[in-house]
């Protein structure tokens, strides 16, 4: 649908002769060409139906098995008809046996005889080949309903991504309009875009640092408190100890649950009360309230914790009590 031809990048501001040459990334991007359309795809199934001479059936489960059961039922009576038809010659040369003692009349006996039950051999044979017959095209049937729905599916799916190659084109004329604003700064301040684009990632990657240190001092802090809770020294954690950590824990900045939280998961915590239960215990809820505010952050969520703080202090690297943190979050 597009032909787009690779230029090199110039941060000159020259104009591009195409409609997409090369994005700010410099990164050539070309897109598929148009698919065949659905439609010339289902004519050209219809076409080939009616060569082969194949019939579509749209028909309901329950209709298929009353079609099914009628022709059973009429191969039952033809099966009938042909047997009494033989009988009823058999009958007939046995009387005439009986009647007449004739020679051409013992043939006339035999003939039936021996005839009648291959004729009703073979008529059961063609009903079984009759019933494969059906059975076989019925499953042509079906496949070839499964074509059609193939080609309407490849219709839709052509459809997206034409309405996707639009956007698309969108995008590139959008980001074609930044990268000639982007050209201008970069002449003015006597750089280049790469320039310009590798100051940015620095730029980005200081700010990540300075979030880990945000984060290892609120940390550092929060497991200064937890210490000094102990202020008898016997490293057993006593109710008025927890609720002074709690009041404590409320006057830092940067926590992000509340005292009456740490004490409400502090008392169903298993095992013994002790410090190092109380570590573990504001560790393991800590983690727990920073995921939380970065799950609320993904999901652009207008109400947050309680305590209304940012996920900017999310620090994504490895702590020092070895709990790491799903890596990869961004603020």
């Amino acid at each position: 649908m597009f032909s787009w031809k690779k230029q090199p990048f110039s941060p000159t501001g020259q104009t591009p002769t195409m409609l997409k040459e090369h994005l700010i990334d410099e990164n050539d991007v070309e897109l598929a060409p148009k698919a065949t359309p659905a439609d010339d795809i289902g004519a050209e199934l219809d076409a080939k139906l009616q060569e082969c001479n194949i019939e579509l059936l749209n028909e309901t489960e329950e209709e298929k098995k009353e079609r099914l059961t009628l022709q059973e039922k009429w191969d039952n009576k033809v099966m009938l008809a042909y047997t009494c038809t033989v009988a009823v010659a058999i009958v007939c040369n046995v009387f005439a046996m009986i009647a007449y003692q004739m020679g051409i009349i013992e043939i006339a006996f035999i003939i039936p005889l021996v005839t009648g039950p291959v004729v009703i051999h073979q008529r059961e044979g063609l009903i079984k080949c009759r019933r494969t017959a059906c059975f076989i095209q019925a499953e042509k049937r079906e496949w070839i309903a499964e074509l059609r729905n193939d080609s309407k599916e490849i219709k839709k799916l052509n459809d997206k991504l034409e309405a996707n190659i639009n956007v698309l084109q969108q995008e590139v004329d959008r980001l074609k309009g930044f990268e000639s604003k982007l050209t201008s700064i970069a002449e003015q301040q006597g750089q280049d875009v790469n320039v310009f684009r590798a100051l940015v990632k620095e730029n980005g990657r200081i700010n990540d640092v300075k979030k880990q240190m945000v984060e290892a001092i609120a940390l550092q802090d929060l497991l200064s408190s937890v210490i000094q809770t102990d202020m008898n020294g016997d490293h057993f954690i006593g109710d008025s100890e927890l609720n002074m950590l709690a009041f404590r824990l409320q006057q830092i900045e940067g926590v992000p649950f509340s005292g009456e939280e740490l004490c409400t998961r502090f008392a169903r915590w298993p095992g013994t009360k002790n410090l190092r239960s109380l570590v573990d215990c504001v560790r393991t809820l800590y983690i727990e309230k920073r995921r939380e505010q970065v799950a609320a952050k993904e999901a652009h969520q207008t109400e947050r914790l309680p305590r209304q703080l940012g996920t900017h202090l999310l620090w994504n690297d490895k702590m020092s009590y070895g709990v790491k943190i799903a890596h990869g979050v961004k603020a």
